[in-house]
C-alpha cells in the first residue's frame, strides 16, 4: 500500500464498511472521469469491516445492507458516498483554487465607483491577503463572496453592480459573435435586421462590460455599437 493508497469508509447500520482504493484515481473517478473502477480505482477486491486487520466484511450483512452481495458494487457504493481523504497538498491546492474563484468573482462583479471600471485582479489579491481574510474551506465561493465582499470594501471602493446593454452587431459578425454573447452575458432580448445584422439586449456583471468590449471590438474590427441602458 503507498502512501497514495487510502481507506474510504462509508457507515451502515452500527458498522464502518471500508475499502482500499488509489486517491487520485478515486477522486478522478468520482469526478466523473472514464476509469476502470475495478482495475483503477481499486487497490484490492475487497469490502473490509476493518482494512488495517484485514477483517472482510460478511457476504451475508453486505447484501442485507448494500442490496446486494456484489463486492464491485458495493465499493463503488462506499467510494461514492462515503467519505474519500485528500492528502494536505490536495487540500492546499483547492483552497488556493477557491481562494483564485472568489478573487475573479470580485473582479467580474463589481466596478471602482470612482471609475465605473473592475479593479485589477492584483490589486484585488492584494487586498484579500492584507485582509488575512480566512477562506472557508468548506463552503463554494458563491456562498462567501458577500462575507468577502463587504471585508474588501474597508480597503477598496466596490460597487457591486449588474447591468443591461444594447449591442447592435453588423451582419458579417453574427455568427462569430453569438456564441460569444451568450458565453459572457445573458441575453435578454434579440432583435434581427433585415440583412442580418444583431440588436441584442444583455445583462452581465458590471466588471464584465469592459471586457466584453473588447473582444467584441477586437471581432468586428471596431464596428460594434455598444450602450449601457440599465444598471442594478
Amino acid at each position: 500500500m503507498s502512501d497514495q493508497d487510502v481507506v474510504v469508509k462509508l457507515r451502515k447500520g452500527k458498522k464502518d464498511y471500508e475499502v482500499l482504493v488509489h486517491l487520485e484515481a478515486a477522486l478522478a473517478w468520482k469526478a466523473g472521469k472514464p476509469l476502470s473502477f475495478e482495475h483503477d480505482v481499486l487497490v484490492i477486491d475487497a469490502v473490509f469491516e476493518d482494512a488495517k486487520k484485514g477483517k472482510r466484511a460478511s457476504i451475508h450483512e453486505m447484501k442485507s445492507l448494500f442490496v446486494t452481495d456484489d463486492t464491485i458494487e458495493v465499493a463503488k457504493k462506499i467510494v461514492q458516498e462515503g467519505h474519500l481523504p485528500q492528502t494536505e497538498a490536495m487540500m492546499r491546492q483547492a483552497l488556493e483554487q477557491k481562494r483564485r474563484k472568489i478573487i475573479d468573482l470580485i473582479h467580474r462583479n463589481t466596478v471602482d465607483p470612482n471609475t465605473e471600471k473592475p479593479h485589477s485582479l492584483s490589486l484585488i489579491e492584494t487586498a484579500l491577503n492584507e485582509l488575512k481574510f480566512k477562506i472557508d474551506e468548506h463552503k463554494p465561493a458563491e456562498q462567501q463572496f458577500d462575507l468577502v465582499l463587504k471585508a474588501m470594501r474597508k480597503l477598496l471602493p466596490l460597487k457591486y453592480e449588474v447591468r443591461e446593454v444594447l449591442v447592435r452587431i453588423p451582419h458579417q459578425y453574427t455568427a462569430r459573435a453569438l456564441p460569444l454573447l451568450r458565453q459572457r452575458a445573458k441575453i435578454l432580448q434579440e432583435k434581427w435586421e433585415a440583412d442580418g445584422g444583431l440588436f441584442a439586449t444583455l445583462e452581465l456583471p458590471a466588471g464584465l462590460q469592459e471586457e466584453l468590449e473588447i473582444a467584441l471590438n477586437n471581432l468586428t474590427h471596431g464596428e460594434v455599437e455598444l450602450r449601457l441602458i440599465a444598471t442594478r
